[in-house]
Order: structure tokens, then C-alpha cells, then sequence
């Protein structure tokens, strides 16, 4: 190992120490990520321990529904936004195309005047009367 690490230049060794360095650190944080999830889980199981054989059900049970119809609520909510961003998307992308269909067309022109058009809709849908039955 002395041999070959003589053997290196003085920039490589340099990025082979930074390298360990970066790889300690990482290590580091990884081990903190870990113990602090074994905390948080021994800290919940001593929580329920002391709960276990008390009269907590009705106080529980009310905190398990609110937090299902929170879930529920925000789960509506996240697809609801989804499909309204989704939606003013495409319009906007219509509407942007049909703005440059114009620029397009002339740019095509410009290139081959006898170049026949895609009879494509100013939005960029398929003509309908091309559509088969």
C-alpha cells in the first residue's frame, strides 16, 4: 500500500483524501439517520406501552378517525389539484400552438413553397374529417 500510494501525484492524493473524508461523512449521516429512526421507534413502543391496558380507546379511536378523514381529505385534495394543474396545462399548450401555428406555416413555406400542409387544426389536433369510423 506505501508503494503505491508514493506512486500517486500529489493532486491525486489529494482527491483521495477528500474522497475519504466525503465517504466518513456520509457514513456519519447515515449512522445518525439510522439511530435517530431506532430512537423515534423506541420511544413510540414505550408510548403505546404505556398506554396498554387503560381506558384509551375512546381517545384513540377519535384520534385514528380524525387523522383518517384528514387522509381522506388531503388525499381528494392532491387529486383535485392534479387534474385542475393537468388541465390548464393542455389549454395553455393549445393555446400556445395555435399562437405559433402561424410562424409555422410561413417557416415552411419559406423552406419549400410546394410543400403540402398536414391539415393539421390550428391547435395541432388531427382534422377531424381524417379521422376513420
Amino acid at each position: 500500500m506505501a508503494a503505491q500510494a508514493t506512486a500517486l501525484s500529489k493532486s491525486a492524493l489529494e482527491r483521495l483524501e477528500r474522497t475519504r473524508i466525503t465517504e466518513r461523512y456520509i457514513l456519519g449521516r447515515t449512522f445518525l439517520r439510522v439511530f435517530g429512526v431506532a430512537v423515534v421507534a423506541y420511544l413510540i413502543r414505550a408510548a403505546i406501552g404505556d398506554l396498554a391496558g387503560q381506558e384509551t380507546t375512546v381517545t384513540l379511536s377519535t384520534a385514528l378517525s380524525v387523522l383518517a378523514d384528514l387522509k381522506l381529505t388531503v388525499a381528494i385534495s392532491i387529486a383535485g389539484g392534479a387534474g385542475l394543474w393537468a388541465f390548464v396545462e393542455r389549454r395553455l399548450r393549445l393555446r400556445k400552438t395555435e399562437a405559433l401555428q402561424t410562424r409555422i406555416i410561413s417557416l415552411e413555406e419559406r423552406i419549400d413553397s410546394r410543400r403540402s400542409s398536414s391539415r393539421l387544426t390550428p391547435t395541432g389536433n388531427t382534422n377531424p374529417r381524417d379521422k376513420r369510423k
